[in-house]
């Protein structure tokens, strides 16, 4: 058997091991390289994406020991978020001749979805066994009014793992009316390995000639700006540490609008073709969109997306009281590769369009590629 389901795992654990397999909605498969990945219903998330080490096992990723957390603090770990990723401001909107009113939830502004949007929905879920993966396919309907949205959603996200450590996730997508979708997975990463030090060591690159400038609100300043033009913002360069692009902040206004770090959107210069991040990332047949890297272990995370742009964040806050890694969280512990269309695209249909129609079957892959 090449993976392992949550109940096949449940049987051979350590103590230790039972407390990631003993969520109410947890679903474990691991490939032969050992890559361990939990999924959950709450969300369509992935909770856990862990590998063996001289220490046992490390998570790679931000999750929450105890998800019941997640009502108190929303840090949206793994999450599936939308309808909408990212902020959408409070400018009139309309669909045709509907006017919309989107259910604002940070002061006036509508983000991720909403108050409830689909990262605290309870999905239901099917497994796929192949012969070199599995797939966790979530499926729901989220009713036409959700959130202000019209339409009658129906939406499938299918997170895959398979033996050459990709782990993907697939996006589909259909609606009775008109409607807004540009979903995303607010996965962090952290490579040092179980939380312990923040990210400020890690090394991104993102192939990305431009970025979208914000407001102090975090919405869309207008346009793009060419990279080559603000270089204190350049994600393209493999000789800079995050920390060392953090510590631009006092002489780059955009580092320290959004509380000292990056919550930028990048548009990529080379998206793939629709649906095919997978086959072309699971055999890297094309360049990578990002690479992160942790330079002291030699671990890796490559990416491959056919969305137009990355939401880099690099948890630039902290949240009292969260516990992470056994110890209180601190600014900067992960890093999110959150892959898209433009953050508030309704207003800014230059960066384009989130428009989903009946006559549409919306479709979007984002493949993650490890190595250790």
């Amino acid at each position: 058997m090449l993976f392992r389901s949550d109940r096949d795992l449940a049987e051979r654990a350590s103590p230790e091991d039972e407390k990631w397999v003993d969520f109410r909605c947890a679903l474990v498969v691991e490939n032969q390289q050992g890559l361990r990945a939990s999924f959950c219903t709450l969300g369509a998330r992935i909770s856990d994406l862990s590998i063996p080490s001289q220490n046992g096992r490390e998570s790679l990723i931000l999750s929450l020991t105890n998800l019941e957390d997640e009502a108190t603090y929303h840090t949206y770990y793994g999450a599936t978020v939308g309808r909408v990723a990212g902020r959408i401001g409070p400018e009139p909107l309309s669909l045709g001749q509907e006017a919309l009113a989107l259910t604002p939830n940070e002061g006036t502004t509508h983000l991720h979805g909403g108050p409830e949007g689909l990262d605290l929905a309870n999905w239901d879920y099917e497994i796929e066994e192949g012969a070199d993966q599995v797939s966790v396919i979530f499926s729901l309907v989220d009713p036409a009014g959700h959130n202000g949205y019209p339409g009658n959603l129906s939406a499938r996200v299918i997170h895959s793992l398979d033996q050459d450590n990709c782990w993907t996730v697939r996006y589909e997508a259909s609606t009775d009316a008109p409607t807004y979708w540009n979903p995303t997975n607010h996965v962090y990463f952290n490579l040092n390995g179980n939380a312990q030090a923040p990210i400020t060591n890690h090394i991104l690159q993102v192939e990305a000639s431009h970025m979208i400038p914000l407001t102090p609100a975090g919405l869309p300043l207008g346009g793009t700006w060419a990279l080559d033009q603000h270089p204190g913002l350049d994600l393209r360069l493999a000789d800079q540490t995050l920390g060392q692009v953090i510590d631009r902040h006092p002489h780059e206004e955009q580092l320290a609008i959004r509380g000292k770090g990056l919550d930028h959107a990048y548009v990529l210069d080379a998206p793939v073709p629709v649906g095919q991040a997978h086959a072309l990332g699971h055999g890297q047949e094309v360049a990578p969109q990002g690479t992160l890297i942790e330079p002291a272990s030699g671990r890796q995370v490559k990416v491959w997306t056919d969305r137009p742009c990355a939401v880099i964040y690099t948890h630039n806050h902290q949240v009292p009281g969260l516990i992470l890694g056994g110890k209180e969280q601190v600014p900067y512990i992960g890093v999110s590769f959150e892959t898209q269309v433009a953050p508030d695209a309704p207003h800014h249909p230059d960066m384009g369009s989130i428009v989903l129609t009946p006559d549409q079957a919306y479709l979007s892959e984002t493949c993650f590629k490890l190595t250790w």
